[in-house]
């Protein structure tokens, strides 16, 4: 091996734009549906009280923690499919410990062990796995709009979702990187030191 690399070590400025601007656009879904709800009766006073509610619990009580695990299982169920190990790491110290080393803040991480190789299509599914869930709740988060009840927790819900979707920016930058420079005989390697995937080139 003549040469390697941090995987998703370098930031897309156009990958970056383009998160944003699709997140912009599920945004204006998500509160298109909810102002169509409240043009058509969704305005009497105990549904907008459970959602007042609801959105205070989801702001203060951090419920963002509950999609970041769902961010992280959805690695480590995906990792486990393909026989990888992994752990999902929420300890405050050892996050601490892990933005030290990759220079990136981060409320959850999904570990491997160390020297654990990876080949190119598991690594890709490994990593797009949590955007793949986030968008599909969001899809079930606006069809719940049009359910009597579940509509009072829709909007929250579908909030704290597109607040997490953003965070798949490292994952979708891994991916693009893997598909710019892979090569065939290249070994996708994942460092628990750095806690980093790394890309070894062939020649």
């Amino acid at each position: 091996m003549k040469e390697k690399h941090v995987i998703g070590s370098k930031r897309n400025i156009g990958l970056v734009v383009c998160l944003t601007l699709f997140s912009a656009i599920l945004s204006l879904i998500v509160f298109g549906v909810f102002a169509y709800n409240i043009m058509n009766g969704y305005n009497d006073r105990m549904s907008l009280s459970f959602l007042l509610i609801s959105i205070i619990i989801c702001i203060f009580l951090g419920f963002t923690k509950f999609v970041t695990i769902i961010h992280e299982l959805s690695h480590k169920k995906t990792a486990d499919f393909y026989n990888h190990k992994a752990e999902v790491i929420l300890d405050k110290k050892r996050l601490e410990q892990i933005k030290k080393e990759t220079k990136r803040s981060c409320r959850g991480y999904c570990q491997f062990n160390d020297g654990d190789e990876f080949r190119k299509h598991e690594f890709i599914r490994i990593a797009i796995a949590p955007f793949c869930i986030l968008l599909l709740l969001i899809v079930i988060s606006i069809f719940l709009f049009f359910i009597n009840y579940a509509k009072d927790v829709a909007f929250p819900f579908s909030l704290l979702i597109l607040f997490k979707l953003p965070g798949c920016l490292n994952d979708l930058q891994m991916i693009l990187d893997v598909k710019r420079n892979y090569n065939e005989g290249d070994i996708i390697k994942y460092s628990a030191q750095k806690y980093q995937f790394m890309l070894h080139k062939a020649n």
